[in-house]
């Protein structure tokens, strides 16, 4: 994962994946964030609340976070190559 820091409050993380095998990635947010997620290649699969509920995103697509009650840390699983996330 490549993290370029813009302002205190902006971070744009990259995650590509160019393996056969699916790769996951983890990463702790605070709660003030808000998170913009796009899948540039292949797809991603999402994970919240524990593993609870799990969001799909497919190539060329993207969503939006946010849940000023609690904290969304980024936990999801990038499918074969290619694959990469920006969010």
């Amino acid at each position: 994962m490549n993290t370029l820091k813009i302002d205190n409050d902006i971070l744009i993380n990259t995650c590509s994946n160019f393996e056969k095998d699916s790769k996951d990635i983890f990463f702790t947010t605070d709660i003030n964030f808000i998170q913009f997620h796009f899948c540039l290649e292949g797809k991603i699969s999402l994970k919240y609340n524990n593993g609870a509920y799990t969001f799909n995103l497919q190539e060329n697509n993207s969503i939006i976070l946010f849940n000023p009650s609690t904290n969304l840390p980024i936990d999801g699983s990038l499918g074969e190559k290619p694959n990469m996330l920006v969010y």
